[in-house]
């Protein structure tokens, strides 16, 4: 949407949605907006993967979305490694009804993007499951889940990365944060 509140026909996520704001490093949104999500409706935009923006227009972008943001960027920790086997338990009972049997999405976003997994630190991940996305349908797990329950989803959901292809012509560099 103009604003970043995202679109319900195709999926497309809140941009201006402030837990996520506050979650998203630069380096991850500038990926997202480089390389897109493959097999959804959101494209690559980086000149090096075809698109018609430079690494300086990217990162303006990203300046731009950051002026959406009402409060302070959060330091986000990895969890301890979690178990994919418990991890898929709790997933088939908690998340699978919305974000898909192997988290292709469903009613809620795919999880199992190969881009977004490879942009999204595991703390990224942790901080979606137990805070969700204020304003969206996703209930927060912080109070249903454990922590070490937490862990076994992130477990599950990097069990999910594939290997992804980084360019066609150059590799796109994100900033230093």
């Amino acid at each position: 949407g103009d604003q970043g509140q995202g679109n319900q026909a195709d999926g497309a996520n809140a941009l201006n949605n402030p837990t996520f704001l506050a979650s998203a490093s630069d380096s991850f949104l500038e990926k997202s907006i480089a390389y897109g999500r493959p097999n959804t409706p959101m494209s690559a935009w980086s000149e090096h993967q075809n698109g018609p923006l430079t690494n300086h227009q990217i990162r303006d972008i990203v300046a731009w979305l950051r002026s959406w943001q009402t409060s302070r960027s959060i330091r986000l920790e990895d969890p301890p490694r979690g178990n994919q086997t418990a991890g898929q338990m709790i997933y088939a009972r908690k998340c699978a009804g919305c974000h898909g049997k192997a988290g292709q999405g469903n009613k809620a976003p795919s999880l199992n993007n190969p881009w977004f997994l490879h942009s999204a630190s595991d703390g990224f991940l942790a901080h979606a499951i137990k805070k969700a996305r204020p304003g969206t349908k996703m209930p927060t797990f912080e109070d249903k889940l454990s922590p070490p329950q937490i862990s076994d989803l992130v477990a599950l959901l990097r069990s999910w990365e594939k290997p992804v292809e980084e360019a066609p012509q150059a590799r796109f560099e994100p900033s230093l944060e």
